[in-house]
């Protein structure tokens, strides 16, 4: 673990910061020495991914905050010879600012050298070729991520799903079959199309790490393009006043997102007021210098607006107020 510690340096894996050693007897340990501690990097105001899904359950929106990071740090592993061998919720820490750091790396193995290793894996994640007792490799991370997507996507464990931990989960191929369809169903047609990729039996097939995070960054700058055209198409001389944001930002309390930026803003022909506070919504940005929450333009009327969002993936809309 140590060994394959030290060769990592990525933001979303945990660090290795020493190793500590001790050949004397330790009180309240049932252990002989010598014994060895791995001190790592603290990841603060964090838990478990785990914990998210069980108090949550279904989270599609997460997937797209999860996937890119875990992607990013195994490919980073893959690229220097290493494989995790056991993703699964509990080794995902994700933080209130939404960092996510891929920690426990006791099973992990290099795979370009090295003997066989197929002890200690976690069974109901375990890959087709793995349970073969086939040698160690990247595919084997592909397919428990794939997993883990489902788990994230429709808010059930593998574990649960199959009632046991004993097994993995592609001896029961209806089982599989049905996390998969509902991850697909409802993680829409881009992630239905990675989760199903990862998931192939067949190890050769299975989409490599640097191509999923290749694919989610595209994904994300779509997304900043049509955020980017949606908000230039609804401000610029229409005169409408709306400003559409990504729905993420929605909240209570509306807060815009940080790259958010009106440069140019045409209110309508009469405002209504909302007769919100001002001081409940967070100021973006509005040419030339001055914003909503602490000076009105001279062209405005009212500190108050209708601000209409998108919510969700439809075309359902909610009235925010700034």
């Amino acid at each position: 673990e140590v060994k394959v510690m030290s060769t990592l340096d990525h933001p979303n894996i945990v660090r290795l910061m020493g190793v500590l050693a001790s050949r004397s007897r330790l009180p309240n340990v049932g252990s002989e020495p010598p014994y060895l501690c791995i001190a790592m990097n603290y990841v603060s105001d964090s838990e478990p991914l785990s914990s998210r899904i069980r108090q949550k359950g279904s989270q599609p929106v997460l997937v797209q905050l999860v996937l890119p990071q875990l992607a990013s740090a195994l490919a980073h592993m893959h690229q220097r010879g290493v494989v995790h061998r056991d993703i699964w919720s509990e080794n995902v820490l994700i933080s209130t600012s939404g960092r996510v750091v891929l920690v426990d790396l006791g099973c992990a193995e290099f795979f370009n050298v090295g003997p066989t290793a197929t002890c200690r894996l976690n069974i109901p994640y375990m890959s087709p070729e793995a349970a073969q007792g086939m040698p160690q490799s990247p595919g084997e991370d592909c397919w428990a991520l794939g997993l883990l997507i489902t788990e994230i996507v429709t808010g059930r464990f593998i574990a649960d799903r199959l009632g046991r931990s004993d097994v993995p989960i592609h001896f029961s191929r209806p089982l599989l079959a049905e996390a998969l369809r509902e991850a697909v169903a409802q993680g829409g047609p881009a992630l239905g199309r990675i989760c199903t990729q990862l998931l192939e039996t067949n190890a050769g097939l299975r989409m490599p790490m640097a191509d999923v995070a290749t694919q989610c960054s595209a994904a994300a700058a779509a997304v900043e393009v049509a955020t980017a055209t949606a908000v230039q198409s609804t401000t610029a001389g229409v005169g409408t006043g709306q400003v559409e944001v990504p729905a993420a930002s929605v909240s209570l309390g509306w807060t815009a997102p940080s790259a958010l930026t009106v440069t140019s803003f045409v209110p309508p022909p009469a405002v209504r007021s909302s007769g919100v506070a001002a001081s409940t919504i967070s100021t973006p940005t509005v040419a030339p210098v001055r914003d909503l929450g602490s000076a009105v333009p001279a062209s405005f009327s009212s500190n108050h607006w209708a601000l209409k969002v998108p919510v969700g993936a439809g075309t359902a809309k909610s009235t925010s107020t700034a």
